[in-house]
């Protein structure tokens, strides 16, 4: 079976944080936080099985937790980010159950909104950000952490261009248990790292007609926190955004390809492209060598040549593509209209149409 929903019992509210493992997708919602005793539910499915099960982690006091926090897990450790105060703290499973260890001390001017997992003991934290420059904060971090030692392994802040855009919605970041890969907001080039943050190449998007660059990869608009409200620059610079071309999401479909979707500017609307970069090989695969099983016909019927549809809110990892979905109905391109909208009415009969976990294969051609 290419593609598995899961409803019902396990569909999830909007509010929620996910992590993906080699083995593991873990989520929590809104409900998973329980105050009075404080602990924590966090859902977590085999990617193999499909067996979905519950743990429950306590969590001290010294965490504060509003509600919905976000998290990190893989069979050996869990990283939980306070909300208040947006410290990292580490876990580790002992006898099957997850034991807090200590706080994870961040470099000076290093935040991190996110934590990926990269193997069984490596961890990359991670923030890219227009922060305000009274935060006294890089607005770029890449940080791996060892909680086997419980150590950070490196830091570093790259200089991007355009950190404006990350107001938008984005996946620059992507990573397996070999590679780190950081796409630039604007412009065509991704950075490659290894998993201990040593720099490996520059790669640049293949020369396309379609491809215009922002002059000299810079905004037109003032981005700044401090002289620009970030609601009111994303009013602003919202119609510039079909005006130029850009990396909106970047996901490594397996150890070694790196699957790129960009927006070109097309008259008053964005077009797509797909690229499929072999970071092992260090060359450019043709995009029809990967398909998601889950088509988007949408674009197909808008003769799109794109084989995968990729956004920056799905999970991928060893060749599976996690997505929450609200439209779960995928049409049949061989039945008419009307027999799809009948199929589709039967299927919300028999689903929950709210934020079903969907999982696909993706296949390597």
């Amino acid at each position: 079976m290419d593609t598995i929903i899961l409803t019902n019992e396990i569909s999830i509210d909007p509010l929620n944080r996910t992590s993906i493992s080699e083995s593991e997708f873990a989520f929590i919602s809104a409900n998973s936080w329980n105050i009075e005793k404080r602990e924590m539910s966090i859902n977590k499915l085999n990617i193999s099985t499909h067996v979905l099960k519950s743990i429950k982690v306590k969590i001290p006091t010294s965490i504060k937790i509003l509600q919905c926090p976000t998290f990190c897990l893989n069979d050996s450790y869990l990283l939980i980010q306070d909300e208040y105060e947006l410290d990292w703290f580490l876990f580790k499973n002992v006898a099957g159950e997850f034991k807090f260890l200590e706080k994870i001390n961040l470099p000076k001017k290093t935040m991190a909104f996110e934590a990926k997992v990269l193997n069984d003991r490596l961890f990359l934290l991670t923030d890219l950000y227009n922060h305000h420059p009274l935060d006294s904060t890089f607005n770029s971090t890449l940080c791996v952490y060892d909680a086997k030692v419980g150590k950070i392994v490196k830091t570093i802040h790259p200089e991007i261009p355009c950190i404006g855009l990350s107001h938008f919605p984005h996946n620059w970041i992507s990573q397996n248990k070999h590679f780190i890969a950081l796409a630039e907001p604007c412009g065509n080039r991704i950075q490659l790292y290894d998993v201990q943050l040593n720099f490996i190449r520059t790669v640049f998007l293949p020369d396309s007609r379609s491809w215009v660059n922002l002059k000299e990869n810079k905004l037109p608009l003032e981005s700044s926190p401090a002289k620009i409200n970030p609601k009111s620059f994303i009013e602003e610079f919202s119609p510039f955004l079909t005006t130029f071309s850009r990396i909106k999401t970047i996901h490594f479909a397996n150890d070694s390809l790196l699957m790129i979707s960009c927006n070109h500017p097309d008259s008053l609307t964005i077009r797509k492209e797909n690229y499929i970069y072999d970071a092992a090989k260090n060359k450019f695969l043709s995009p029809s060598a990967i398909i998601i099983s889950k088509n988007d016909f949408s674009s197909i019927s808008n003769k799109s040549t794109s084989s995968f549809n990729i956004t920056p809110y799905q999970l991928i990892r060893n060749g599976i593509c996690i997505s929450l979905e609200s439209d779960n109905f995928i049409p049949n391109p061989k039945l008419t209209i009307q027999e799809n909208e009948n199929n589709k009415n039967k299927f919300y009969q028999d689903n929950d149409p709210e934020f079903i976990i969907r999982i696909s294969k993706i296949k390597v051609q």
